[in-house]
């Protein structure tokens, strides 16, 4: 699934007001929004998806530079991060379940543009509140042999704290028959996807969640997986669970049809 990104890597906080402005909502709404209807084509601006800025939970990973992933979002829960997030077009982000669920919404701000967590000086990063969350009813407490990227604020090490700056890791995708050979065995489902090295050594950890795992190819970058679970970070055996993006578009489209897509290429 592509991602959304600023044509042209210019201004990103001036693409972010733009992209946002009169979808995304500060305020807080206590009562449904009314059946979505699809977006008017025409009042879409431009738009390109998944094109990686190369000028400017995560174990064993490196610092990104300043917005090289400027779909890249993360979660608060009064005032404090706790999740990651995918910005998918100008009105939804997409993130794991268990970081939305029996979470009061109104409590919920969705940060864009950020880097430094630590420092206000860095980059204009912009909050928005969230309007309305929508559940995969499924929700429940093939690019095997392709690397993945995983970012993230997460904790760089189990029992750490989570990174002020945004990292990124490569890990190898396995398929669902290599990751039931794992110590999963047959935890895996057709829904989930695994990354991780035999040994450990590198992964999504705590902080992490609700972020994406992408797969790149010469001109473009997709989500492949969420963030979702794991035994521990980077243990031998035991490599990081995502929930599988494809087996949900469907779902994620015809949830977000009030919303501009964007444009990419192959």
């Amino acid at each position: 699934m592509p991602v959304a990104a600023p044509h042209g890597f210019q201004d990103y906080t001036s693409w972010f007001q733009e992209l946002i402005s009169g979808f995304v909502t500060n305020q807080e709404e206590s009562t449904p929004p009314e059946p979505v209807k699809p977006v008017d084509l025409e009042k879409c601006g431009p738009c390109t998806c998944g094109a990686v800025n190369k000028k400017t939970r995560i174990v064993g990973g490196q610092v990104t530079y300043v917005h090289q992933y400027p779909w890249m979002a993360l979660l608060m829960y009064k005032k404090r991060f706790y999740c990651g997030a995918t910005l998918i077009n100008n009105l939804y982000v997409l993130t794991a379940a268990h970081c939305v669920h029996q979470f009061d919404k109104k409590h919920i701000t969705v940060r864009f543009l950020e880097h430094d967590r630590s420092t206000l000086n860095e980059s204009d990063h912009i909050d928005r509140k969230v309007k309305w969350i929508t559940k995969h009813r499924g929700y429940s407490k093939s690019f095997s042999n392709k690397t993945g990227i995983v970012t993230g604020w997460g904790v760089q090490k189990q029992g750490g704290s989570t990174s002020d700056t945004l990292l990124e890791v490569e890990v190898p995708i396995l398929s669902n028959a290599e990751c039931k050979k794992t110590a999963y065995e047959n935890r895996i489902t057709p829904n989930m996807l695994c990354a991780g090295y035999p040994k450990g050594e590198k992964d999504s950890c705590q902080g992490d969640s609700g972020g994406p795992l992408h797969y790149a190819n010469e001109t473009v970058h997709h989500i492949v997986g969420v963030v979702s679970w794991g035994e521990g970070c980077a243990q031998e055996n035991y490599p990081g669970v995502y929930a599988r993006v494809n087996r949900y578009l469907t779902w994620i489209k015809n949830n977000t049809i009030d919303a501009c897509p964007c444009n990419y290429n192959y």
